[in-house]
């Protein structure tokens, strides 16, 4: 549950990586808020993309984010 702690190890990667982050409530609806600005409401199998544009301050941009029930049609 600590964004700084995450946000300093993720800041060391290539501009180009891709990093899965998988969490509970309510931290990651927190992170979201505090990222890209949006409080999404993290289901138990929920996604989102957030493309990070900086570490400090941490500013993303929300690209997609869906509930378990979406996602199932995905299959």
């Amino acid at each position: 549950g600590d964004l700084a702690a995450f946000l300093d190890h993720t800041e060391k990667m290539s501009a180009q990586s891709t990093v899965i982050v998988v969490g509970h409530e309510p931290t990651l609806s927190e992170w979201s808020q505090k990222i890209c600005g949006v409080w999404l409401p993290f289901k138990k199998g929920a996604a989102a993309a957030i493309d990070i544009q900086s570490f400090r301050p941490p500013i993303g941009q929300l690209l997609w984010f869906a509930q378990p029930k979406i996602l199932r049609r995905l299959k």
